[in-house]
């Protein structure tokens, strides 16, 4: 299969927009200072879909699945909905911490077709476990790893379970970091900022990854929610 490319300029049109938006491509917007904001689809009320929008222009739509008829837990679509083509597709694992991910068009992948997102504890007690895995471009491999920060310089609160920080494994450099929106109910979630240019393919990788990361995290929260009535909630 051909390296991933990035959506096509039909994919960023939100349908209640009058005019079209423009593309990735055609974004005046530096390589290391692409920005994504993680927005919750209005539209899908009831559940927990996600838009991705860069430029207020919405490129990805996120479903969160949780049903024994569903291979997949997360789903990415290009464009606004679920009508979208399918770019990748997430699974949990039952009873363990990795978890697998598919980039690409298939809607029933082969077993061989996943790549594995391994979770590495961290070495002490209050060490935070990194979430590793590779992505290959041709004949470039990319290793790299999410986990949580608390970096003020990379906008992460001290006390936020929900930020992150994305390491390249070889130079230990930050490549992109994840910020959780705190305060208000509004429909921004939280903003992902790639300090370093990255492939397509990379990019998509390091997102899936990271939805992964935080479906974890609401799951928990939710189980969390219903065992302790009294307690909020993701």
């Amino acid at each position: 299969m051909p390296d991933l490319e990035r959506p096509p300029t039909y994919s960023s049109i939100d349908p209640r927009q009058s005019k079209p938006t423009t593309s990735i491509e055609t974004t005046t917007q530096e390589p290391q200072d692409r920005i994504f904001t993680l927005h919750r689809a209005q539209d899908h009320a009831r559940s927990s879909g996600i838009h991705i929008k860069q430029n207020d222009n919405t490129l990805y739509y996120v479903g969160h699945y949780n049903g024994p008829t569903q291979s997949s837990d997360i789903i990415l679509y290009a464009g606004y909905d679920s009508l979208g083509p399918w770019l990748a597709q997430l699974r949990f694992e039952q009873y363990s911490k990795d978890f697998k991910v598919y980039i690409g068009d298939l809607k029933t992948p082969a077993k061989d077709d996943w790549d594995v997102v391994r979770c590495a504890a961290g070495g002490g007690i209050f060490s935070d476990s990194a979430f590793r895995f590779e992505c290959r471009c041709g004949s470039k491999k990319s290793r790299l790893y999410w986990t949580r920060t608390r970096d003020s310089k990379l906008g992460a609160s001290r006390w936020s379970p929900r930020d992150f920080r994305l390491v390249d494994e070889e130079s230990a450099a930050v490549v992109a970091a994840y910020v959780e929106k705190h305060l208000g109910e509004g429909a921004v979630k939280g903003s992902v900022r790639f300090l370093q240019e990255v492939e397509p393919k990379v990019e998509v990788m390091g997102l899936m990854v990271l939805l992964g990361l935080l479906d974890k995290t609401r799951r928990y929260m939710m189980s969390v929610a219903r065992a302790f009535p009294n307690t909020n909630g993701y």
